[in-house]
């Protein structure tokens, strides 16, 4: 009886220094995941957000199970990112999931992806190896220095918007993490499971991507200047990181004056600096004059002059000046001008006017006709006159 009150006894203490040995092992135990190395890709077509897992501990061990939720922007990615084919969980080399002792001794497997929510993604992985396989690589050990556990990339729909990714981890999605089974070479969890983690932080500040909203420059000459009549001919811009920009040319009026033409871009650090590009419309074409009436312009002397006058094709008003003009048989010059509200004078235009005389003399006979004279009385001329007093 004594034996066996002494061997309870002691089998009673061993539990409790096990459980006392466990319990200030889970509480030393604190893991904290990251993301690391975010970027935004391009294959040509597509955008996609990239990003590392990163676990560290405050305590060496080698990580068995485990499995993370992760919330995203549905404006960014969409719904459903795993069900849509959207999401890569990948693990890659040097990653502590993609160590592999060759092709058929991973160190884990089950690599699983769920759509938790819409918006939400469940990535878990399962051990392979046994802790003491795993031991043989130190380097994928979990210590107090982040290692990238593995990959995620998603393919955007819309890259202007925020990702906002980060890990979920309320409630029942805390706690996801195992350390390593034990076992001999294979694991084997179901004789020497390892422990699960309890004291989980997250830190979602590494998902945001650094970089800068989109710089401008525009194409072409600015101020640019269109001259009155032509219409407005857009010379573009481009971002410096391939953003689409968005032109706004409504200010725009074809009349003399200066326009503003504003042009924007945005990513998803935010809107790039507004450039402005100024648009002067100007009048430097000269008034084209069309004389009325044929040039030369035949005038009969005495008829005094005619003026047939002028047009311009813009409306501009055309100054005449026939000072020149004389009623007189010869060629005299009339002159034809005009300025436009530019200031812009047009080609003068000479008409060439002809003053001429092709009317005959009108002859006027003196005297009785017929003139009767006595016979031996001799001819006596009566005499004629002309209307314009030419020589008769």
């Amino acid at each position: 009886m004594y034996y066996t009150t002494k061997s309870r006894i002691n089998k009673l203490l061993i539990a409790i220094s096990l459980l006392f040995c466990c319990s200030q092992l889970a509480k030393a135990q604190n893991i904290t995941l990251t993301f690391a190395n975010a970027e935004i890709t391009t294959d040509g077509t597509d955008d996609y957000y990239e990003a590392d897992v990163q676990i560290a501990s405050t305590t060496n061990f080698y990580v068995g199970s485990g499995q993370v939720y992760i919330e995203y922007n549905t404006a960014a990615f969409g719904t459903n990112v795993s069900a849509n084919g959207a999401i890569e969980y990948s693990q890659p080399t040097g990653t502590i999931t993609g160590l592999s002792f060759g092709p058929f001794s991973p160190a884990y497997k089950d690599f699983i992806q769920n759509d938790n929510t819409v918006s939400r993604v469940s990535l878990s992985f399962q051990q392979n190896l046994s802790e003491s396989a795993l031991a043989t690589a130190p380097e994928f050990q979990v210590t107090s220095t982040a290692k990238s556990l593995f990959h995620i990339k998603i393919k955007f729909i819309d890259s202007n918007e925020d990702p906002n990714i980060c890990f979920f981890s309320s409630g029942v999605f805390q706690d996801q993490f195992f350390t390593a089974c034990g076992g001999a070479g294979i694991a084997d969890c179901t004789n020497s499971p390892g422990s699960q983690i309890f004291n989980d932080a997250y830190d979602c500040s590494g998902a945001v991507i650094s970089g800068s909203v989109p710089l401008i420059t525009l194409t072409g000459a600015n101020p640019q200047i269109i001259e009155l009549g032509d219409g407005y001919t857009e010379l573009g811009a481009v971002t410096d990181d391939g953003s689409s920009v968005v032109i706004d040319a409504s200010a725009f009026v074809d009349a003399v004056g200066s326009y503003s033409i504003t042009y924007d871009a945005t990513n998803i650090y935010g809107p790039a600096i507004q450039v402005i590009r100024t648009v002067n419309v100007v009048d430097t074409t000269a008034p084209i004059i069309t004389l009325n009436g044929p040039n030369p312009q035949t005038i009969e002397l005495g008829a005094g002059y005619t003026e047939l006058g002028a047009t311009t094709n813009d409306g501009s008003p055309v100054t005449i000046d026939a000072s020149d003009f004389m009623d007189a048989v010869g060629s005299y010059s009339i002159a034809y001008d005009a300025v436009d509200s530019e200031g812009n004078n047009a080609v003068q235009v000479i008409r060439t006017v002809n003053v001429v005389d092709t009317t005959a003399p009108i002859i006027t006979l003196n005297g009785p006709n017929p003139q009767t004279i006595e016979l031996g009385a001799g001819y006596t001329e009566l005499g004629a006159t002309t209307n314009d007093g030419s020589p008769v």
